[in-house]
């Protein structure tokens, strides 16, 4: 009996230490379990962190092709509201010479009416004098 008592106490000094031995694994499993979970967690972390900032880097990006594309764009309407104010002055100084051009041809023609009118006023002068002159030496 005693050693059967001693073999029960071998026994569950041996059971105890392989239960003692399972807590510990069980533990370190917890542990390392957890440690995997938390560096799973990490990772996404760190992914997500990652895409914000290449987020970002291609936001600045598209943001200095927008400025260098708004800039080009103002350049191009200033460029377009010079033109136009060229091309404004070109018509008012074209227009202005054609008025010019047309006092001219009003006045052109109406000197040639007066040139005209003092041609046949002369013409019925001498008509006159030729009458005067003949009616004279008829006399």
């Amino acid at each position: 009996q005693t050693q059967d008592i001693r073999r029960m106490e071998q026994l569950l000094s041996r059971a105890a230490n392989e239960l003692a031995i399972r807590s510990e694994v069980q533990a370190t499993l917890t542990t390392l379990l957890q440690d995997v979970e938390h560096a799973h967690n990490l990772e996404q972390t760190l992914r997500s962190h990652n895409e914000v900032y290449r987020l970002r880097e291609q936001l600045e990006a598209l943001q200095v092709r927008y400025d260098d594309r708004e800039a080009a764009w103002l350049e191009d309407k200033r460029e377009k509201e010079r033109l136009g104010r060229v091309l404004l002055e070109q018509i008012v100084q074209l227009s202005a010479r054609e008025v010019e051009g047309e006092k001219s041809r009003v006045e052109m023609k109406r000197r040639m009416q007066k040139l005209e009118e003092e041609k046949k006023m002369a013409v019925e002068r001498n008509l006159i004098n030729v009458k005067k002159t003949d009616g004279a030496e008829v006399a």
